[in-house]
């Protein structure tokens, strides 16, 4: 039997980059912390001179993709008007206060959440990245993703004419004096001989890498 045959697909709701409520603010401190080394996270010199595989140095590059958005939404919180901020009250006993009210409307549950939010994001605003941070961490991912695309990396990409896609040369990893580099140079292009390189991206293998 054709599985095939049988198989339906839906329509789900369009994805954002953020999720859509605000982390719950029991967390914030923890993420706070953890923004304050992350954000300095820095990719492999090689990786940012476009020498290597695909595969994992776009992992590294979602990853401080993912760092941005997350310190860019605590500082958006941060900086919102203190007219949302609300004094110094214990936030888990302002919460259940809250819920013993019967009379409760969803908006001001909305509202009181963020309220919570906010109060621990400014209770925790000393911890979260500086601007100079936020912008060395902007600039990393820009450069890093540019040289990708504007065929200056070490192991650039390639148009394959029979196929209409884009394949990558591949890397064969060596040392030029202290600097791991590419030892090959387009045409000499081992990902299009070793499908095993680069999980096989020039094969078409994990091409959504």
């Amino acid at each position: 039997q054709n599985i095939y045959s049988s198989l339906s697909t839906t329509t789900t709701t369009p994805r954002e980059f953020r999720a859509p409520r605000p982390p719950h603010p029991t967390f914030i401190h923890r993420l706070a912390e953890a923004l304050s080394h992350d954000i300095k996270f820095q990719l492999p010199e090689h990786y940012q001179r476009g020498a290597g595989d695909t595969y994992f140095s776009a992992k590294m590059l979602a990853k401080l993709g993912r760092i941005i958005m997350i310190a860019d939404e605590m500082r958006e919180l941060a900086s919102l008007s203190e007219a949302l901020y609300f004094g110094d009250n214990d936030i888990q006993g302002e919460r259940q206060q809250r819920q013993k009210k019967s009379a409760i409307t969803t908006e001001d549950e909305k509202r009181n959440y963020l309220q919570d939010v906010i109060h621990a994001v400014h209770h925790n605003s000393n911890s979260l990245p500086t601007e100079e941070e936020f912008q060395s961490a902007i600039s990393q991912l820009r450069s890093s993703v540019e040289i990708w695309v504007n065929g200056t990396a070490e192991a650039n990409f390639v148009y394959d004419s029979s196929y209409g896609g884009l394949v990558n040369c591949g890397c064969s990893f060596g040392w030029d004096g202290f600097k791991l580099t590419c030892m090959n140079q387009y045409p000499d292009c081992p990902a299009f001989k070793d499908p095993g390189l680069n999980f096989g991206n020039g094969f078409y293998n994990d091409h959504h890498f």
